[in-house]
Parts: C-alpha cells; structure tokens; sequence
C-alpha cells in the first residue's frame, strides 16, 4: 500500500512539477502581486478612514468598491491591448512600471488627497496586469510544437496547463504566507507594508527583467471576431446573481474589516492579530474549497453530471452567502449592544470584551462562497455559449463584476441614512441583513431558472454543432488558411472536428491528476482550435 501511495505522488509531482529558468523569473513578480494584494489592498478602507478623518464611512466604501470595480475592468482591457496589440511581455513591462510608481508615491507623507487618487489609480493598473502576467507565465509551459499524433498534443497541452498553475499558485501562496508572517511577527503601520511592498516589487522587476532572453514571448494575434448570437440570453439570470455575488463580496472587503473597530486584537502576551489575517483566512479557504468541490466532480460525476456541476455550485454558493451575511449580522448585533453597554471607547488603546475573532466564522464562509460561485463562473459561460464565444469568457465575467463592484456604490448611498462617519455610529446590521434578504432571494431566483434554462445542458453533438458554426464563421472572415488551405473547406473543418473529438473518445476513460480552476487568464489564451479546452482561472489566489 505504501509503495503504491508513493507510486501516485511520484506521479503527481512529475505531472505538476516542472523546472523552468523563465517560470522562476516570473514568479517573483507573482509573489509581489501577492504581498501588495494583502498588504495594500486588503486593508484599503483602514488606509482611508485612518489618513483622512474626514472621509466618512459611506465614501471610504465607495472609493474602495470602485477601485475593485476599475480593476476588473482593467484587466479585461489590458488583457485585450496584450492578445491584440502590444503582446503579454510588453504589457507585463508597463503595469509593473505602474504598480512600482503608485507603491512609491503611496510611501509618502501629503496632505492632498488628488496625490492619492494618482497613486491608486497607477496602482489599479499594475493589479489589473496581474491576468496577463498570468497568461504570459502559461505560455513557458506552451503545447509542445514538434507533436504530430492528436492525443498526444491534447495530453501536452493539459499538462503544460497544470504546471504553470503549480507555479503560480506555489508563488501566490508563498507571498500571502511571507506577509503574514512579517505582518504577525511585528507591528507594523499602515505605512510600513506599503514601502515593503515597493521595495519587494522593484527587486522583483529587476530579477524578472534578467531572465529577458528565457522567455517565450509570442507576439499578438488579432483575432476574428465573430458575430454574437443570442446565446447571451441565456447568461442573463446567471449575471444577476453574480451581480448579488458581487455585493457580498464588496462588503467583505469594506464593512466587515470596520467591525473590527474597538475590538480586542490581542493574544496572550502581547501577541496581536492584523487585519491582514482575514485576508489571507479567506483566501486559503477559496482555494482549498474550489479544489476539494473539483476533486469531488471529478471522482463521482460523470460527464453529463459534469457539465452541470456549475448549477449545483453557485446554488450552494448562493446559500453560504446568506449564511455569511447572517452570521455578520449577528456578530454586528453583539457589537453594538456591547458598544452602547460600555460606550465608545475615548483611546486606541480602548477595548470592549469582544474579541476580533468573532469575525473568523463570517470570514471563512466568505471564502466557501468566493470558492463555490466563483468556480462555477466558467462552468456556466463554457457550457451555455456557442463556441465561437467562448474565448470572451474572461471578457464578459470581469466586465459583470466589475458592474457589481459599482452598483454596490450605488446601494450604499441608497440606504445612506444608516451610514454614520464611523462603524460604532452606523447600523451595518441592518445592512448585513438586507444582504442577507437580497442573497436569499437570489437563490430562489436562480434555483427556479437555472432548473428551467440550465439543467439540460445540451449533449457532446451539439457542441460539435457550435464548432461546425465557428469554423463556417472564421471560413467567411478569412479566405484562405496559412497553408493556403480555405478554411472553408467541408474536409478540412471535418478533419479538424473529426481529430479533436476523437481525441476526447480516446481520454474520456484516462485519468490525470485533478486540477484546481484559478483565477487570472487573460482573456484570449489559446488560439481558436484551443475553444473548447477549460481555461483555468485563479479565483482564490489572484486578482479580483
């Protein structure tokens, strides 16, 4: 038994694990990207309401709501210039520019508050590269070109796959566990992990510029855009819970973290818990649940089973968000009743008997929730969509988070009378239960279309269908293939649906090691005859 436990991680890690001289280089910009997203990010609302006493609860949360809603849509732009214009090396070059020069300006002390906003805005950028750097990490691990049999090229590519996120994933987590461990071991202030971060970003620029002559830079390609069908009908129930999705998450990143407000913090003997901890809490939470829910599908699912996992998992997710916000509601009640018991504390050093773990149980089903929904993101848009719009699946996700980001701006100052200028003057519980209200009534709602629109996915011949479209498609924007082939050519889109799926048949009964979906690809990673694979997306360890 022994030797065959040490037999299957002999052959996981030699699945996984890869060494690459250009892999190595990126990774230090990954971690980076980490150690900002915990160190700045994370904690942005604190950083405002603590620098600026005259920004009121309500604003600090709409500034902090839209710089996540700009960076979504940031990436999706950025993602777009680098397939289509600059190429993924360029573009990674100036949002790093962009990220060490925010991180800078961040580093000093001013008054004028139009210098922050320059310098969120710089840093907004460099965060919403962290796709592309993503997409271009993918391509040193890229499909092995001198591969002439079809199940042998799809068996590289799957690979080639797991071993970037194995990569990225290995970095991202080394950044989050590097910072909470410096942020646990000493007190620092909200400006020390900001000048770490730009110190640990500008040696991780130059350690990635050195590896210049490693790397696989592939230049753009401009893609044919085909025309979109009605198939984003069918997405729209699936976008309005995600909208719902979006509002929870936001509080998640604002109104929890100001319950923390007045709360003992300390440990024992002078051992404090950062705020930073949440962060990372629910991070590792998201990646531990969306790998266990995709080991699971994969182990008792079948195929058709599969595809309609998506369903099962934003509906499960739908429920831990209302969880969430009850359990933050509750956690908020207590708050208040001790804060009007013993009064608003006069000093810093003022504490009511409440600890600031009370936050870890609302903390943790965020990360289930992040995990389930998010995971369940791609599932939805790969299985509802023509082939033809499959590669804007990154495209349409970011762009509706990004729209949630900001209508949670707008239901804040909807229901600005229970917003105070601090956390001990404002009714956040009654905030927290309207969330709670309106996730309730998300789940209902997708529960009843996602039986009505989603349950029957349609079968593998239909897919086959939507390819057949997509290359009738490209065979009417373009005339002729590169090997001056028409692309429009009866035999030669059935020679290349025929091969495609055919190598589907032959390992649909093989087992490779399961993978966890991440968030992070950039928006077009494959070229088209790469449609139909599953893109992996960094959704607990990466940008949001």
């Amino acid at each position: 038994m022994l030797l065959e436990m040490g037999q299957q991680v002999s052959n996981w890690a030699s699945y996984y694990i890869c060494f690459s001289k250009a892999a190595l280089f990126i990774s230090g910009l990954v971690f980076s990207h980490a150690f900002v997203e915990h160190a700045f990010f994370f904690v942005l609302i604190t950083y405002i309401t603590s620098n600026w006493k005259s920004y009121r609860l309500p604003i600090a949360a709409a500034i902090v709501n839209a710089q996540e809603g700009a960076s979504l849509l940031v990436a999706a732009i950025v993602a777009y210039v680098a397939d289509e214009r600059l190429g993924r090396f360029k573009v990674v070059g100036y949002t790093t520019a962009a990220f060490i020069t925010g991180l800078v300006i961040l580093c000093f002390e001013y008054k004028d508050s139009r210098i922050f906003y320059v310098a969120l805005l710089l840093v907004t950028l460099g965060k919403g590269g962290s796709p592309t750097l993503k997409a271009f990490l993918k391509d040193q691990f890229g499909r092995n070109q001198n591969s002439q049999v079809a199940e042998e090229e799809y068996q590289n590519r799957e690979r080639a796959e797991a071993r970037h996120q194995f990569w990225w994933c290995t970095s991202w987590f080394l950044g989050a566990l590097i910072f909470t461990i410096v942020s646990i071991s000493s007190r620092l202030s909200l400006k020390k992990p900001i000048l770490i971060s730009s110190i640990i970003t500008g040696t991780a620029s130059l350690f990635f510029v050195q590896g210049i002559r490693c790397y696989s830079k592939e230049p753009p390609e401009r893609k044919i855009t085909l025309q979109i069908m009605n198939g984003w009908r069918r997405l729209v129930p699936f976008w309005i819970t995600l909208l719902v999705y979006c509002l929870v998450e936001a509080a998640g990143t604002t109104f929890f973290l100001e319950q923390s407000d007045y709360l003992e913090n300390g440990i024992g003997n002078g051992f404090r818990i950062p705020l930073n901890y949440f962060s990372v809490l629910s991070s590792l939470t998201t990646f531990v649940t969306a790998g266990l829910v995709d080991f699971v599908t994969s182990k008792l699912c079948n195929k058709n089973q599969r595809k309609r996992a998506f369903v099962v998992r934003i509906t499960l997710g739908m429920l831990v968000s209302f969880l969430c916000c009850v359990t933050a509601w509750k956690v908020e009640v207590r708050r208040l009743k001790l804060i009007k018991e013993y009064g608003i504390p006069k000093s810093e050093v003022e504490k009511i008997p409440m600890s600031i773990l009370w936050l870890t149980p609302q903390y943790l089903l965020l990360g289930i929730m992040s995990g389930l929904v998010e995971a369940g993101m791609e599932g939805c848009f790969y299985n509802l969509v023509p082939g033809s719009m499959k590669v804007y699946e990154l495209l349409f996700n970011e762009i509706v988070m990004g729209m949630g980001k900001f209508l949670s701006i707008l239901t804040i100052f909807a229901f600005r009378g229970w917003f105070g200028d601090e956390s001990s003057t404002s009714h956040l519980d009654r905030y927290f239960l309207m969330l709670a209200m309106i996730s309730l009534g998300s789940l209902a709602f997708f529960s009843v279309a996602a039986y009505a629109c989603y349950w029957k996915i349609a079968p593998e011949e239909d897919v086959v269908g939507s390819n057949m479209e997509m290359e009738e498609g490209l065979a009417q924007a373009t005339p002729a293939s590169s090997s001056g082939e028409p692309l429009g050519n009866p035999s030669s889109a059935e020679q290349l649906i025929t091969q495609e799926f055919s190598t589907k048949r032959v390992l649909k009964g093989a087992s490779s090691p399961p993978y966890f979906p991440l968030h992070g690809d950039s928006m077009a990673t494959s070229g088209w005859n790469d449609v139909g694979r599953k893109s992996l997306r960094n959704r607990s360890f990466g940008n949001r």
